[in-house]
């Protein structure tokens, strides 16, 4: 791990037991969204309440295929409103499995990725943004994304250890993705699920990534650990 992960880890696990300090209030979050002719995903875009003073001016987006992976979904919408009473505005975009669904797992990750650069212009986002994804599915998306795209920063909650634990949403093999980032990446996750990133994750035995360990994967701890490092690091 990289000399900043111990500090993290002793950070981030007391924000665990916290509460946000700002109440989730979604009614107060400026909504609007879209879906591009032909495309297979549409967005939502959550902006901060106008009374929150610190806005922030990197975008946050929150990439999932609901159909494919229900994980990729979990908690984002929730965890988005959370971040926009912070002061980030948030970009979720849900996509949807092409039909016929392409052959190989290059060619659905590929296209998938293609659409969510699609629907992040679409939204109007002026600065690189910051990905933030959920799961096994929603972490093979983002990893992909950010190959040939730029981004200001990762965060994968809960991601795929390596590429053989998402066999079970891809037709065949997928290769470990050796893209080297330069930009900060954090991984979410539990203690247990730790372990095993410790032992197959290649970002992580590159010391390539933060780690934030938490309980359980519930809204107030991940927001906790996320709102904490965005502040850090964005």
């Amino acid at each position: 791990m990289n000399s900043m992960a111990p500090s993290y880890r002793s950070l981030l696990r007391p924000l665990s037991k916290q509460r946000p300090s700002s109440p989730l209030v979604p009614q107060a979050n400026l909504l609007r969204g879209g879906r591009r002719a032909n495309s297979y995903a549409s967005f939502v875009v959550r902006e901060p309440p106008a009374n929150v003073a610190n806005q922030r001016v990197i975008p946050l987006i929150f990439p999932s295929a609901s159909a494919w992976d229900r994980a990729s979904v979990t908690g984002q919408t929730s965890l988005a409103a959370m971040l926009a009473e912070h002061g980030y505005t948030g970009v979720e975009v849900d996509l949807e499995i092409p039909s016929p669904r392409p052959a190989t797992p290059d060619r659905l990750l590929h296209t998938l990725s293609k659409e969510l650069a699609s629907q992040i212009r679409l939204s109007g986002q002026m600065f690189k943004p910051c990905i933030i994804s959920h799961g096994v599915g929603g972490s093979l998306i983002a990893q992909t994304y950010i190959e040939s795209n730029n981004a200001s920063g990762l965060v994968m909650i809960s991601p795929a250890v390596d590429t053989h634990e998402a066999l079970h949403l891809l037709p065949a093999p997928l290769q470990e993705f050796t893209y080297e980032p330069n930009f900060p990446i954090l991984i979410v996750d539990t203690p247990e699920r730790i372990e095993l990133h410790e032992q197959r994750n290649r970002l992580v035995k590159d010391g390539l990534v933060d780690m934030a360990i938490v309980p359980q994967l519930v809204e107030k701890n991940v927001f906790g650990a996320v709102a904490k490092w965005l502040d850090d690091q964005l």
